[in-house]
């Protein structure tokens, strides 16, 4: 359990990059991310990504904006991810990227810019700890109470908090990626939402994912 540096489930000590020039986003989400601990560093081209990548070799977790000027943010997700690290996607468009294979590239949250501040922080407060019980207990219990869903659905909250990707969570639960697909649906469907961001939403309303 990876808690050496986490104090709270905050982002003590972990290193962040975020990739993002929206002079009205980027520096609320620099704020919520050294609010939590974490040790910074921003860009705002595909060039200046891969210049820091380079220059750092690993960071823990990324923030990158889909739309950047000169290059793909998806090739940028796929590259992090690669190197292990935890990444959440802002993007203008959530809905239009579920076509842009944006989740298969390994991308642990999509959020649009109004709804992604506090949320991305959030979410990578709780994969900083990956403790089964960095998602509360009792709010896991509501969620299942009130969408009936079997413990395998509660795993799969459990796992979207903590900012599993379909892949992991399928070898986490040694099933097929296609039934972790078919399940994700399913848990959508009971729940409202209508994609993995809106589903973190509605988690974060009921107090699942929120540290004691």
């Amino acid at each position: 359990m990876e808690r050496q540096d986490v104090e709270g489930d905050r982002l003590i000590g972990k290193a962040a990059l975020v990739v993002d020039q929206d002079p009205g986003v980027a520096p609320m989400i620099l704020a919520a991310l050294r609010k939590e601990g974490a040790r910074v560093e921003h860009v705002g081209t595909f060039a200046s990504a891969m210049k820091a990548i380079r220059a750092m070799g690993h960071f823990d977790y990324a923030v990158v904006r889909y739309e950047l000027p000169d290059g793909s943010g998806l090739e940028l997700v796929r590259m992090l991810r690669a190197r292990g690290c935890r990444v959440a996607v802002v993007t203008r468009h959530p809905h239009k990227l579920q076509g842009a294979f944006v989740w298969e590239a390994g991308a642990t949250l999509v959020a649009d810019p109004p709804t992604c501040t506090g949320v991305v922080a959030s979410h990578l407060r709780c994969s900083a700890s990956r403790s089964p019980n960095a998602p509360r207990e009792r709010g896991i219990s509501r969620a299942r109470a009130e969408w009936d869903l079997d413990e395998l659905g509660a795993a799969y909250l459990r796992d979207v908090v903590a900012g599993y990707s379909d892949e992991e969570m399928a070898r986490r639960n040694d099933i097929p990626v296609y039934k972790i697909k078919r399940l994700a649906k399913s848990v959508r469907a009971r729940s409202g939402a209508g994609d993995r961001t809106e589903l973190v939403l509605v988690l974060t309303a009921l107090d699942v994912h929120e540290s004691g």
